[in-house]
């Protein structure tokens, strides 16, 4: 199917989605060189994303059908706008990182406000979100699968119909070829007839005037004593 490359990558792009997810959850509690490992991780996987949604875009301008197009293209930005708040969430994460370090060293936060920092209530919401555009894209998936199920019925049906009608062409011209030989066959068998009657008449006639003569040669004959003159 057309569908199926975007769903690739869409697939792809959701996985991104919850590790960056994850990952800057992760990143509140780490420091020193394991927190850098995992901001570079998290900038890859932004990258990888984007590259995604690229890919998704490209697969979506290349659809014919409209609504399926429009469609795609509708999910694609709203994968944009899902990567530009991940973008802003890392932001947000090193900047409260650095600002939790400032307060720490100047005893401003108890270790109950650091925890609470830490709570994952945008981590959980960002995965159900995630979530939720899994289904949609599933139920997307869904529809375009039955329509394209349906589109190959009809095709299906139409090469049936088509094949029928071929075999009829060609029962149809079998039978043409049929009754042409059998009029080939029966002028032929009445060229003969007539040939035959022609014969037969022409015979006949010859026939007949054999007989003539043979009937004047008997009269001639017999009325010949009664021709010639008395002595």
């Amino acid at each position: 199917m057309d569908t199926d490359l975007f769903r690739t990558y869409q697939t792809e792009f959701i996985d991104y989605s919850n590790n960056i997810t994850r990952d800057i959850q992760s990143l509140k509690t780490l420091n020193g060189s394991a927190r850098d490992r995992l901001k570079s991780k998290i900038q890859r996987n932004i990258e990888k994303a984007n590259g995604s949604i690229n890919h998704m875009e490209l697969e979506a301008n290349s659809l014919v059908n409209p609504a399926t197009k429009e469609q795609l293209k509708q999910q694609t930005k709203s994968y944009k706008n899902d990567i530009k708040q991940m973008k802003k969430d890392f932001e947000a994460s090193d900047k409260e990182y650095l600002f939790g370090n400032e307060k720490r060293r100047q005893g401003d936060y108890d270790d109950e406000e650091l925890e609470d920092m830490r709570d994952n209530s945008r981590f959980k919401q960002r995965m159900d979100q995630n979530s939720r555009m899994l289904d949609q894209g599933s139920e997307t998936t869904d529809a375009i699968n039955r329509i394209a199920i349906e589109i190959e019925e009809g095709a299906s049906e139409t090469a049936n119909v088509l094949s029928q009608q071929s075999d009829q062409i060609r029962s149809t011209r079998n039978k043409i070829a049929d009754t042409n030989s059998d009029l080939r066959t029966s002028s032929s068998i009445i060229g003969r007839m007539s040939r035959r009657q022609i014969i037969q008449k022409v015979a006949l006639v010859g026939i007949i005037l054999v007989l003539l003569i043979v009937i004047a040669v008997i009269l001639f004959f017999l009325l010949r004593p009664y021709l010639q003159p008395a002595k």
